[in-house]
C-alpha cells in the first residue's frame, strides 16, 4: 500500500506531487533572486568649500565650510585638514542636520615652507543613522609666498587614463590606472605621487615616489579596486608634489570614475538560473524513478 508523503508540513497523495511541488518551489526561488525590491532611505549630500588667506608674516589663515545637503541628518561628524606636512584633525564635530552648515577655522603659523603651490585637503567623515560610516573629500591649493610668473613653465606633466568598471561582471573588482608622469626639464625630479580614490575604492599602490632623470617619461601603474559601495560619476584626484630650484611644484589631476553596465550579469544568471533547474529537475527524476523500481 503506498503512503503519504509530507514535506514542509503540507501532504501530497505521492511523491511526483512532492517532486513538482519542490520543482516549482526551487524554481520560482531562483528567479525571484534577481529582482528584490528597492529600498528608499534618505541622502546624505555633503559639499566642503574652503578658504585661505596668506597673511604678511606667513601665517596660514583657514575657513571650512562644511554643508548637508541631503534630506537626512549627519552624526558624527570628524575632519581631518592635511597641507604638505601639516596635519590638523577635528574630531567630534558632532551632528548636521539637513540643510545645515559646519565652519571651521583655523591658523597655520608660519610654516617654513619652499615658496611655491601646495596641496590641500580637507577629509570629512560622518554616519547615517544606521551607524553606516561615509566620507568627502575636498581638494584646493595655496599658492604659498611667490608670484604666478615665477610658476609659469610647469617641469612635470601629469596624464592618466579613464578609469571605466563594469559592475555587471561582479567577479572583476580590479582595474588598472595608468598614469603618465613626464619631466620636461633639462634636471633630474622625485615627484611624490598620492592617488586619492572616492568612496567604494580603495588602491593598495595610492602613494609612492617616483624619479624622473631629465627629459624623460614614465608611466606608472596603479591598482584600483572597487567595493559594494562603488558608484558611478565619481572624481578621483593625483597629486604629484616635487621641489626644484628652491621651488616647491604640485600638480593635481581630477578625472571620473564611470560605471558602464554590460550584460555579462544577466546572461550569466539566466544560465546559472537554467542550470540549477536543470539540475534540480534532473535530481527529481532520478529520486522518482528510484521510488517507482522500490514500490
Amino acid at each position: 500500500m503506498k503512503q503519504n508523503v509530507c514535506i514542509a508540513s503540507m501532504c501530497f497523495p505521492n511523491r511526483t506531487a512532492a517532486g513538482w511541488h519542490i520543482f516549482i518551489s526551487v524554481s520560482a526561488f531562483i528567479l525571484a533572486i534577481g529582482f528584490s525590491p528597492p529600498v528608499w532611505s534618505g541622502v546624505i549630500r555633503t559639499t566642503i568649500s574652503s578658504h585661505c588667506t596668506i597673511t604678511a608674516s606667513g601665517d596660514l589663515e583657514l575657513r571650512m565650510d562644511i554643508r548637508n545637503k541631503g534630506n537626512v541628518k549627519a552624526h558624527k561628524m570628524a575632519a581631518t585638514l592635511t597641507i604638505f606636512d601639516v596635519i590638523r584633525r577635528y574630531p567630534d564635530l558632532g551632528e548636521n542636520p539637513d540643510g545645515g552648515k559646519m565652519t571651521l577655522e583655523d591658523r597655520i603659523d608660519r610654516p617654513g615652507w619652499n615658496p611655491g603651490v601646495y596641496a590641500g585637503i580637507i577629509t570629512v567623515s560622518f554616519e547615517e543613522q544606521n551607524g553606516k560610516t561615509h566620507f568627502a573629500d575636498h581638494f584646493f591649493t595655496v599658492q604659498y609666498r611667490t608670484k604666478s610668473s615665477d610658476l609659469r613653465a610647469v617641469p612635470l606633466e601629469l596624464r592618466a587614463n579613464s578609469l571605466v568598471f563594469n559592475p555587471s561582471a561582479f567577479w572583476i573588482k580590479e582595474e588598472p590606472l595608468r598614469v603618465t608622469l613626464e619631466n620636461r626639464e633639462d634636471t633630474a625630479i622625485t615627484p611624490d605621487l598620492h592617488l586619492y580614490l572616492p568612496e567604494g575604492f580603495n588602491s593598495p599602490d595610492a602613494a609612492g615616489t617616483h624619479p624622473l632623470p631629465p627629459k624623460s617619461e614614465r608611466v606608472v601603474t596603479l591598482s584600483v579596486l572597487r567595493d559594494a559601495n562603488a558608484e558611478s560619476n565619481k572624481a578621483f584626484h593625483l597629486i604629484a608634489t616635487y621641489d626644484l630650484n628652491g621651488l616647491h611644484y604640485t600638480s593635481l589631476l581630477k578625472k571620473v570614475i564611470r560605471m558602464e553596465k554590460k550584460p555579462v550579469l544577466f546572461k550569466v544568471y539566466v544560465m546559472g538560473s537554467g542550470a540549477m533547474i536543470l539540475l534540480v529537475w534532473g535530481f527529481l527524476m532520478v529520486v522518482g524513478r528510484k521510488v517507482k523500481s522500490e514500490e
